[in-house]
């Protein structure tokens, strides 16, 4: 059959490897170009509030409600996470046992004491604990790793940031996506 072609057989390689190029573009071009939207995430904040001589101040409470009712991005586009207010901490244990967020962030009880004494220059600033679930999508989870450390970062809060269900690359060794 390839001698019926001539001297056409010689372009034949050529179009193999261009066909080839084209499949693995389509393949490779949607996870290249992967970016975060919508992700449901849990917000559970359990942060007991503070007097001041303003009165009582929930930062905590306060920081969760922006979270779960901010507007959408001007430009149109959609956000990267969706917020979903949990009430209790075994509620949270239990969505994320059932693998219904992507993440969760926890809001310490002692957050608005801490923060308002961090203002004042007498402590640290307070820290929020973010949880990352690597099994619903590695890259995914590593994205969030990045932008929960930007996000709380530019807001002078600090993260602690941990990734639960990394998996054991050694028995997964042929996986790229491996933990």
């Amino acid at each position: 059959m390839i001698e019926k072609l001539g001297p056409r057989k010689y372009a034949l390689p050529a179009l193999v490897v261009i066909l080839v190029g084209c499949v693995m573009a389509l393949m490779f071009y949607p996870i290249l170009h992967m970016s975060p939207k919508e992700l449901p995430f849990a917000v559970l904040s359990l942060d007991k509030g503070a007097t001041t001589p303003q009165g009582e101040v929930n930062a905590g409470t306060m920081m969760a409600d922006k979270l779960v009712n901010a507007e959408a991005p001007a430009d149109g586009t959609t956000a990267p996470i969706a917020w979903h207010l949990v009430e209790t901490q075994q509620e949270l244990d239990e969505a994320i046992a059932n693998n219904e967020y992507f993440g969760a962030l926890t809001i310490p009880a002692d957050f608005t004491q801490g923060q308002a004494l961090a203002q004042l220059g007498q402590g640290e600033a307070p820290h929020v604990d973010v949880v990352l679930d690597n099994a619903k999508s590695p890259l995914m989870a590593t994205q969030m790793q990045a932008l929960m450390g930007t996000m709380f970062g530019q807001l002078g809060i600090s993260a602690d940031i941990t990734v639960i269900h990394t998996g054991d690359a050694g028995t997964t060794s042929v996986s790229p996506l491996a933990g």
